[in-house]
């Protein structure tokens, strides 16, 4: 009939199912072992033990059924017994989070780090094809063991990722992140896009210093380079996931973009980005597949009583200065700002779309993407 989470002295019981008429209280025995429980049943008593080996729950047997009773749990630590999520529930949240790592997507809920996401325990079960193909990757650098700054964005590490062989739906090449907050020092590479007279005179009049890294090694400037692979690689699966044209790239790194300032943990204040920068937990309740088919109303036409009031379009990601969502709309090839949509995220059949055709430029402005910083 429904779900509910259950308290009872220390021990928190989540998302526990209602069932109408049903006699006794039912523990999964599946759910424990997903939770790398050790579950073990003797003759007259049974328990269920962590990693540690500590006991967290004990029972005894009665007739032919094991009883565990909550009031006799003695240890000193909490106890959470969290479901795994189902199948369709972890890749319809892998996939509205931009294709995030599911180590990533427990953190955030173990560590009640957003709002909105169900506290679930999510799984893979299988390879993302997408993932695969879109984020194959060499041995990773070793990460500093103690910060360099004393605050955020302190250090502002800078790249141009680009030029892109497809022009975007506004007609750009390059991918720039940055955020409007005080810098005291920029690195970037010896590209001549930050190497040149206009930018030193900036910077000296701003009073920020200009850091390089060696010529022809880029992994010392290796934060930024990792954070425009992320943004890429990601923007490469979602575009791959959804079989939509390669001129929607733009889009595609934006939702990635903004979606990963909200979910992406940072390894050592063990928050997200946008928790460190506004000082408050995010919300991600709203997020959708990008995409995924949607619907919009249409509240931009005079129409008769018996005219569709939505229009059918493809979501490509959200606006970054309100609550709104960007759909292209198939029937007149443009992109649109709305907050009236509906969205179908049918998971159980992989619908193949053809590609939409898009032409002209954006009437209401060119792309602004979501602001970024790193997570290194």
């Amino acid at each position: 009939m429904g779900y509910g989470d259950v308290q009872h002295g220390n021990v928190t019981v989540k998302r526990v199912s209602y069932v109408e008429g049903l006699g006794h209280n039912l523990f999964n025995i599946g759910q424990f072992c997903d939770k790398d429980l050790e579950v073990n049943f003797k003759a007259k008593s049974c328990y269920v033990r962590n990693v540690e080996g500590e006991e967290l729950l004990v029972g005894t047997r009665e007739s032919d059924l094991y009883t565990i009773n909550l009031s006799d749990v003695q240890t000193e630590k909490q106890v959470c017994l969290l479901s795994k999520a189902s199948m369709q529930q972890s890749w319809l949240w892998h996939r509205r989070l931009s294709h995030l790592n599911f180590r990533y997507i427990n953190n955030m809920v173990s560590g009640k780090l957003v709002k909105g996401l169900p506290e679930l325990r999510y799984e893979r079960e299988h390879l993302c094809a997408a993932c695969e193909k879109g984020k194959m990757k060499r041995a990773p650098h070793k990460p500093k063991p103690e910060p360099s700054t004393n605050a955020p964005l302190e250090l502002l590490h800078m790249d141009l990722c680009g030029p892109m062989r497809t022009q975007s739906l506004g007609g750009k090449k390059y991918i720039l992140v940055n955020l409007q907050k005080p810098v005291k020092i920029l690195r970037t590479d010896n590209g001549t896009e930050f190497k040149n007279n206009k930018v030193e005179e900036y910077l000296e009049s701003v009073g920020i210093s200009h850091q390089y890294s060696a010529a022809r090694t880029p992994q010392q400037n290796g934060v930024v380079e990792r954070r425009n692979r992320t943004l890429v690689e990601a923007a490469r699966t979602m575009l791959s996931q959804s079989d939509l044209p390669l001129f929607l790239w733009a889009e595609a790194v934006s939702t990635a973009c903004y979606t990963q300032n909200r979910s992406m943990v940072h390894r050592r204040f063990k928050k997200t980005p946008y928790a460190l920068i506004k000082n408050r937990t995010p919300t991600i309740k709203y997020f959708h597949i990008f995409g995924c088919t949607c619907f919009v109303l249409n509240d931009r036409e005079n129409l008769n009583k018996f005219s569709a009031k939505a229009d059918e379009g493809i979501f490509i990601g959200y606006f970054s200065t309100a609550t709104a969502f960007r759909v292209y709309l198939k029937k007149s090839k443009t992109v649109i700002e709305n907050v009236n949509v509906s969205f179908d995220e049918d998971m159980a059949s992989e619908q193949q779309r053809s590609e939409p055709v898009i032409t002209g430029v954006l009437a209401s402005g060119q792309l602004s993407p979501e602001p970024c910083i790193s997570r290194d």
